[in-house]
């Protein structure tokens, strides 16, 4: 499905790019800082998430979603 298809108007639509592991981290923290996220993330946690997502953001969140349907049960 794209813009068009929904008739959603111009400049709505964005595209981020893969980020690097220092955003990456500053995204985390201000997710926290704002309390939009879970919890602070260790280092350790910030750098496997990074490996596994390649600084994707919507990875990250497919990923978060995955771990919290396997934690939940």
């Amino acid at each position: 499905m794209t813009p068009d298809m929904v008739d959603w108007f111009k400049g709505y639509e964005h595209q981020l790019p893969n980020l690097t592991l220092n955003e990456f981290r500053n995204m985390l923290i201000f997710k926290n800082l704002s309390e939009w996220g879970p919890k602070f993330y260790k280092e350790w946690e910030i750098e496997r998430l990074y490996m596994e997502t390649q600084g994707n953001y919507s990875a990250y969140h497919a990923t978060y979603h995955k771990y919290m349907d396997l934690y939940m049960g």
